[in-house]
């Protein structure tokens, strides 16, 4: 069954959680942020791909409040099935989107 309420909570988790690494305050570390190998030796690198993400988590976090808040008071009578399908795609999308991108866009430093 759908809960829309879970989904938004997820939404604002990745915006309270992008927020600290996009602001760069989150030092390099083995528990927050992406952390493999080459960043934890690369402090510098560490904050530009943790921005990166951090950004991206901020922006679709917002995005996932807004669907599934659409998909909460507008859209009632989509399937429950259907629901719960858009609001995991809409979860997971933006970790790994974030991911990507950051490495991506720092894969040339490396």
């Amino acid at each position: 069954m759908y809960d829309g309420i879970w989904f938004i909570t997820i939404g604002i988790i990745y915006v309270v959680f992008g927020l600290p690494l996009f602001f760069k305050k989150i030092k390099p570390n083995k528990v927050f942020g992406l952390r493999t190998q080459d960043l934890r030796n690369n402090p510098e690198l560490w904050y530009k791909r943790n921005k990166i993400a951090g950004k991206y988590l901020i922006v679709f976090g917002v995005i996932s409040v807004v669907i599934n808040t659409i998909l909460m008071i507008f859209l009632e009578n989509l399937s429950s099935e259907k629901k719960q399908l858009i609001a995991t795609i809409v979860i997971i999308f933006p970790v790994v989107i974030s991911i990507i991108i950051s490495m991506i866009v720092t894969k040339k430093e490396l």
